[in-house]
Formats: C-alpha cells, structure tokens, sequence
C-alpha cells in the first residue's frame, strides 16, 4: 500500500530540504487502499472481486466513464496493500477513461515521474496528465492535445500481456515553460480487457493497476553529473538515462553488458574514449564488451592501442568492468595454437599496461550454428557442419561443433592465468538438448567452463525475447546469476541483411524501457538470471539520443561576464585549487569522483584552496552562484 502521493524533493547532491505545504500533492487513494463504497460481491462458489455499482463514485477520489467503453471496475488483491483497481473494458476497439478526481496543482517547467504498477492483459492507449478544467476525449488522452502533458517516448496502443507477474511503469512528464494551464489531473485510457469469469479461473488475465505515485523529479546526485558532463549528454537524455537506470534495476545485484565494436563506436569516439565510457556508465550499464583486435592489443595499430589503455582507465574509474571481445575467430574451430594465441595477446596486454587499464575478462563470441557448409565463416579445413535441419542428433555434426565449442572454451579458460572468461551462446542449443537431440550444449556444460554465459536472442518484441530465453535460465539454477539476456538494439548489423524483425530498435526508446520492467518482474524468482546486455552500443545511443543541446554546466548566466577558462585550475606545483575573480560570492563544494563531498565554504574573490590533505586520485569542484548554472570542473591530482 502506498500513503497518498506527495513530491519528494531533494537538491542535487541528495541534502534534503524540508517539505512545505506548496510542495504536497494528493491523489486520493493512489493504493487503492481507502474504503470503497458501493461494492457488490462478485465470484462463485468463492468469492474473488468485489464489483463497483457506480464507477464513478464507488472508487475513492478515481472516476470511471459511465457507459463508455463498456467500462466495469472492480476491487481486486493489490500489489503490496489489499486492494487494486480491476479494470475491464471489453470492447475491441473502444477507449475507457480511469481518472484520477483530484487537481494537480505543477510548477511550469517542471519535471514529474509517473510510477505505477499493472497485471494482466489490455492494451494502454496512453497515461497523461490533463488540465483539470476539461474531460478529455480517448483522442486527447491518446495525444498530442494542447490540455495534455505526454511522455513522447512511449507507445500509444500498447499491448499488455503480463499475467500474474506485477510489472512496473514509469512515465516522465515535463511542464512547459511556456504552459497555459498549471492544474491538472492524471488520466488512463485502454481497451480491450477480459471479463473476469464467475469461478475466477482467468484471474491472471485481468487488467489491474496498483500503487499510482506521482512525484517531481529527483536531481542527481554528484556522479551523474559529472559522468553527464562528461558524456556531453543533453538533459533530456540525462532524464532518460536515470530512468532506464531503474528498470534495469542498476541499484540491485544485476549486471547489464553492452556490446562495443571497434567499427562503430570506437571509431566514433576515437578522440574521447572517456566521453564513450561516461555515456555507458550513466546508462547503469556495468560490463563493456569491447572489440579487442590483434593489432590493437599488440600495439601494432598504436592509436588504438593507446584508445584501449585510455578507455579501460576510465571506465574502471566510473565502476565499469571491461571484458576484451577477443576469442571469436571461426578458424578457432580447426586450430587449437590460434586460440593461445589470443589468449597469450590478452595477458600480454595486460602485462604491459598499469592496474587501470587492464582487461577485466575476456568475452568469447564462438557461433557454431553459424558453420554452414560452405558459408562464408566456415574454415576450409572443417568437416563437418550445421545444418538445422538435417544434422541434429546425438552424434551428428552439430553435436560435434557443440563439443568442440565447449573443448575450446576449456583450452582458453586454462590458459588466461585466472582470468574470467564468458561465451555468448543461441537459446536453441538447450532446447534442443532437452528434446535429446543433442549431447553437448546444455547451459550447466557451459558453464563448467565460463564464469557466466550470454544468451543472444534478437527479436522484435520483448515477449518473445523472454519465452527464447526461458529455457536458458531455467536450466541454469544450480548457477546463481550466470545467464544474461542480449537483446538487440541495432539495424543493420553484419549478418542481418537489414531484418528490422531481429531487433527492438524500430520499437523506439519507451518501448525499450518497458521491457526492461517487464524482462526484470518476470525474472525476479528465476536466481540464474544475472541482468539484460545489449546488442550494440551505436544502436542503444541512437535510441537514447533526444536530439537537445548537450548539458554545459560550466556556461554561466548570460549577464555574468566572467572568464571561464580562469574560474577554476589545479595548481600541480602546490596542489591547489585556484579560484579565479568571480565578482561575487559563491559556494565551493568538492567531490570525490564517487560523489563523496569532501569540502563545503564560501567564496568571495581569487583565492587558493589547500588540497595537500586529500590523496591522489580524480575530484569534482563545483561553485555554485546566487544566480546562473553552476560551474564545475574535474581535474586528477
């Protein structure tokens, strides 16, 4: 159960401030929790539902179309209190309105998160906020409508199939400066449920919403600023990452992966490797697959060689773990000296280079289904092949390249000195190893000779990315967190001729989001599921990007005519922190790169602050002005 909505407000680096009256909205029993009235029982021989008589007053402070949509609202189990709103609208087509009665007092530009929780099966037209003066139309709901409030990136008419499992939703509403109206009151509209049956059997298709919670936007803390700033990201894509950050539940024991190729976004950020590994970092993404080529690790392309250094300390420096995507030669498969080959490259690589800047594992990418005979991939020397259709069966080549798989994968695990090594593999393998059509290329066999394994399942919806992986994770129990989801993010990737069908990309960015609540409420009681990785990191940024103006916190306010290049600088010789002639008084806040404040005083003019007691290491100095953006500026001592 949740008490009515207020706003929780906190500043950017989480100090909290009290609550005043002005800050406090309500939207009456946003658990559900208050009496309803009016309720009649529904359900025999037991008793299941309680039905509302009038769907307009029964349901405290929420209101219902009277004869719209063939709307019918029930009280059902709740989410984390007793009750939910059971809603049923069966018409096929038809829109129904559940509104929430009270008025929503906003401040003009700003930011407020949409949480709530839903069951069962309906498609959400959409949720918005409305000005309070007018009942909208489905149409309005639906949007865009000069009364209405939206979350652009979600889908309108979205199916929802969820059945007993309660799956989060998140929208984001921002208030237009410009905003004509400033009350407002909180709508959703859908269709197509199903009518509960007298004997319950079809609870868990029943579309129920729980825990309605309305609150202004948390500001960042210290860290997401700086990996912001130095990601150049604007602030809406700084909204959406902290948002995505929640559905893949970043706070939590999962780990989610991005794939990084040397011909995409290594080449992008061939000048900034440190930019590329902010942007990963804010996404709550925590290991990186990075291309890892020969001459790369070699130093024969020096560039990169010097990028791969560079990126790794940053990324080590913003939490991430970096896996080097090294053991995918197909000629693997018919030599054994070119797989020791690439694992003495690694550790050679390693050995070379200080503590920040090593490889964290290693990630094989070996496809054995891909070993067609005669396909491009396919080493001249091997002899036997894959054939989904003909060659199944215990014994028969696609049995042998499984086997050959897992014996190269124990070769390089043996010989990486203690480093982690993961495979990526295809969800079919385990089917059919459970028809008994295979002996080799169970998950568990997999995981004899890899920390954890990578499940490649590129499809186009996010129900049919869970029911490929199921079978994976299931097999997988004996193995607590060690099969991972890689959905695909990308168009137009080698091997996909272009095939929008393998990818969640055309779905656009709130598709994305709410698959992620969907993929982690389903795996919640499945303990082999280690977190969602992504196909690759070019095609998630495009998904990502909001097009808006990147975040510049070191440009003041335009009345303010101060140098910025001699605001802020670290004085080496000394280990100063040398304030420049700011023309009025400010505060100065340093961080730790991990967000720690360090120092708080005011600043009046020039002066020089002593940093001899803190250790080496990366901070975060912030001035913050009476008026204007704040000013911040990173720097190692």
């Amino acid at each position: 159960m949740r008490i009515p909505i207020f706003i929780l407000l906190s500043i950017l680096f989480m100090q909290v401030e009290n609550l005043h009256a002005s800050d406090v909205l309500t939207l009456e029993s946003s658990g559900f929790e208050t009496d309803w009235t009016g309720l009649t029982d529904f359900g025999s021989p037991q008793l299941i539902l309680k039905k509302a008589t009038a769907i307009a007053t029964d349901v405290t402070g929420w209101k219902g179309d009277v004869g719209n949509g063939n709307l019918s609202i029930y009280q059902g189990p709740g989410f984390t209190g007793n009750y939910a709103a059971v809603l049923i609208n069966t018409h096929a087509t038809g829109g129904a309105r559940f509104y929430n009665n009270s008025i929503l007092s906003l401040t003009k530009g700003a930011k407020y998160k949409l949480t709530f929780y839903a069951r069962g099966s309906a498609t959400l037209v959409n949720v918005c906020l409305f000005e309070a003066s007018t009942r909208p139309f489905i149409a309005h709901v639906a949007g865009p409508h000069p009364g209405g409030i939206y979350d652009t990136s979600k889908t309108i008419n979205l199916p929802l199939s969820y059945g007993s499992v309660w799956t989060k939703h998140v929208y984001s509403f921002t208030v237009p400066e410009d905003a004509v109206y400033t009350d407002y009151k909180l709508y959703f509209a859908f269709y197509g449920c199903t009518a509960p049956t007298i004997d319950g059997s079809n609870m868990n298709s029943l579309f129920m919403i729980d825990d309605v919670v309305l609150e202004q936007n948390v500001e960042p803390v210290s860290q997401d600023t700086a990996l912001a700033v130095t990601g150049q990201v604007s602030e809406g894509m700084l909204d959406r990452a902290l948002n995505f950050r929640d559905a893949i539940k970043f706070e939590e024991s999962y780990r989610s992966g991005v794939y990084v190729y040397s011909s995409r976004s290594m080449t992008t950020y061939i000048n900034n490797p440190a930019k590329l590994a902010a942007r990963i970092a804010l996404l709550g993404i925590k290991d990186v697959y990075l291309s890892a080529t020969a001459s790369s690790l070699t130093g024969v392309d020096g560039i990169r060689y010097q990028w791969v250094r560079n990126f790794n300390h940053s990324a080590h420096e913003y939490g991430l773990k970096v896996w080097a995507l090294r053991l995918a030669n197909y000629n693997h498969f018919v030599d054994d000296n070119l797989i020791l080959q690439d694992c003495a490259q690694v550790l050679q690589f390693n050995n070379g280079v200080t503590a920040s800047q090593r490889f964290d594992g290693v990630s094989a990418d070996w496809e054995p289904h891909v070993l067609k005979e005669g396909g491009d991939n396919t080493p001249s020397s091997l002899t036997y092949f894959w054939d989904s259709n003909n060659n199944y069966g215990i014994g028969n080549s696609n049995d042998l390249l499984l086997q050959r798989t897992h014996n190269m994968l124990s070769l390089a695990k043996n010989n990486l000195n203690g480093l982690a090594i993961n495979e990526a593999i295809h969800y079919m393998y385990q089917n059919n190893y459970n028809a008994g059509l295979l002996l080799y290329g169970s998950t568990p066999q997999f995981l004899q000779d890899c920390d954890f394994v990578t499940t490649m399942i590129y499809t186009d919806t996010r129900e049919k990315v869970w029911q490929r992986g199921l079978s994976v994770i299931d097999s997988a129990t004996d193995y607590p967190a060690s099969v991972s989801i890689c959905v695909k993010t990308s168009l137009n990737t080698y091997g996909d001729n272009g095939d929008a069908s393998t990818s969640l990309h055309p779905q656009g960015w709130g598709y994305l989001v709410d698959a992620m609540y969907y993929f982690y409420a389903q795996a919640a009681p499945k303990t082999a599921f280690r977190g969602i990785d992504f196909f690759e990191f070019e095609g998630l940024e495009m998904m990502w990007d909001d097009g808006g103006i990147p975040i510049n916190i070191t440009t003041l306010h335009e009345t303010e005519d101060l140098q910025l290049n001699k605001l802020m600088s670290y004085n080496t010789l000394n280990a100063t922190l040398d304030i420049g002639m700011i023309k009025q008084s400010a505060m100065l806040e340093l961080f730790s790169i991990h967000g720690q404040k360090l120092l708080n005083q005011i600043i009046v003019n020039e002066e020089k602050i002593s940093l001899e007691k803190f250790p080496s290491g990366s901070y975060i100095a912030r001035l913050k002005f009476n008026a204007g953006i704040p000013v911040q500026y990173k720097f190692i001592k």
